[in-house]
């Protein structure tokens, strides 16, 4: 019931009263029916995140470093404020940068690739489950002003 409540709570701060959004709506009952189902509740709320940044538009983009496009090969590291990965020659001085793993990037990019029904087969090791924990936060905190 925590997390069906943090969920609630994320949406309360997101959107405007009375305004309706049908991706967000999705995103919640999707949510909803995957934590109904037995599947990690933290794992569904990183995954209520991830699809929530989707449907706002603010999917982080892990897609290589925003800066020079060199594709991902590895550890790479996420900048909060810009809301993607960037290389180590790149990172420069973004207080808001830290290192992330391969296995990170790789569940993020399958969530993201993944449509909601596919989600809860998506397995996380519990070191990826606690820097994506640290990733959303921090990104969450940035870009939607909750802290």
């Amino acid at each position: 019931m925590t997390y069906a409540n943090y969920f609630i709570e994320l949406i309360d701060i997101i959107c405007n009263e009375n305004d309706p959004n049908e991706d967000i709506f999705d995103v919640l009952a999707g949510s909803l029916r995957l934590l109904s189902s037995g599947a990690s509740a933290k794992r569904t709320a990183r995954i209520f995140e991830l699809k929530l940044l989707e449907a706002l538009g603010l999917s982080p983009n892990l897609e290589g470093c925003l800066e020079c496009g060199k594709a991902s090969a590895g550890s790479m590291y996420f900048s909060v404020k810009s809301g993607g990965t960037l290389c180590q020659e790149c990172k420069g001085n973004d207080r808001t940068c830290f290192l992330i793993s391969a296995g990170t990037i790789n569940f993020i990019r399958k969530i993201q690739a993944s449509p909601f029904e596919k989600t809860g087969n998506i397995k996380v090791s519990k070191e990826v489950g606690v820097e994506i924990e640290k990733l959303l936060k921090g990104f969450l905190e940035f870009h939607i002003n909750r802290q």
